[in-house]
């Protein structure tokens, strides 16, 4: 495996029209409906993935798909 995605949040600070989640055309309340899914990896759950990741050999890795970075009050600790 060469590239993964790591879901740290599902939080987004936008509305991007191609956006399932957060777009302007979604009606629905989709994470405020759904609190079980409203949650944030912690910070020692991000280290043994990223560990994992390297020690497979992972060269590429996608923070957050479905969110915002950047709303992930620990982001500066994950990209160090």
């Amino acid at each position: 495996m060469e590239q993964m995605s790591i879901k740290v949040t599902n939080k987004c600070n936008y509305a991007c029209d191609m956006c399932h989640f957060f777009g302007s055309e979604y009606v629905e309340d989709y994470f405020g409906n759904r609190p079980e899914f409203n949650k944030d990896m912690s910070l020692k759950e991000i280290e043994t993935i990223l560990q994992k990741a390297k020690d497979y050999g992972v060269k590429t890795i996608d923070f957050t798909p479905n969110g915002e970075f950047f709303t992930y009050k620990n982001w500066r600790e994950v990209l160090a």
